[in-house]
């Protein structure tokens, strides 16, 4: 077992648990925290029960690479032993250490989804600067949800999933502007039929 030093960049909505993941300090790379169990805000917490918030710089103990083909960033984590803050962080600070990345599409294409096999992009997390963006809320089968258009490298995407709870329940059409994001794609066909969906993690105005 090995400690590593992360920084925070998601704590988007998964399956009722937590999709948490960040930027490894020493490399900059990122990195997806999982574990046996579901990561959820009871066991995500620092030894004295506070909150582990966006941006926290923490030491974390890693038993080993849970990496896949699609989820090439995920590392297996101990959340019997304590996590430890060092620091919290602006923003810029974070960006030092991994920079906005520019791609000619956002994981892989132009589109919500991916509908064949997304383990040709070797990646499954991005964070990147977009603009001309508006939050739309969207009735479905299970109820309404948050969705984001915005303009990327010229190109316009439509309706991707929000999956951070801070922009659930905003009014419908909200204008938000130039963004940073940070978009995940999930390690199976979310759906069973349409396609791995992209979700935008973490929104940062």
């Amino acid at each position: 077992m090995s400690k590593m030093q992360v920084v925070i960049m998601t704590k988007s909505i998964k399956y009722g648990g937590l999709c948490v993941a960040g930027f490894e300090c020493m490399s900059g790379n990122w990195v997806r925290l999982v574990n046996d169990k579901s990561i959820t805000n009871r066991n995500f917490v620092y030894s004295n029960k506070s909150t582990i918030n966006i941006l926290d710089k923490i030491e974390i103990s890693v038993i080993g690479s849970a990496a896949t083909n699609i989820h090439t960033e995920d590392i297996f984590i101990d959340l019997t032993e304590p996590i430890i803050k060092i620091s919290s962080l602006s923003l810029s600070q974070a960006l030092n250490i991994h920079e906005l990345e520019n791609h000619q599409y956002i994981l892989g294409n132009n589109r919500h989804a991916i509908y064949n096999d997304p383990s040709f992009i070797g990646h499954s997390l991005e964070i990147v600067k977009v603009n001309n963006a508006i939050l739309y809320e969207v009735e479905g089968p299970n109820g309404v949800k948050a969705k984001l258009d915005f303009v990327y490298n010229g190109t316009y995407y439509e309706k991707l999933s929000i999956t951070d709870p801070e922009y659930f329940g905003m009014q419908n059409e909200t204008k938000l502007g130039e963004l940073i994001i940070v978009v995940s794609i999930p390690d199976d066909d979310w759906s069973k039929n349409n396609g791995y969906f992209k979700f935008v993690a973490k929104i940062f105005e």
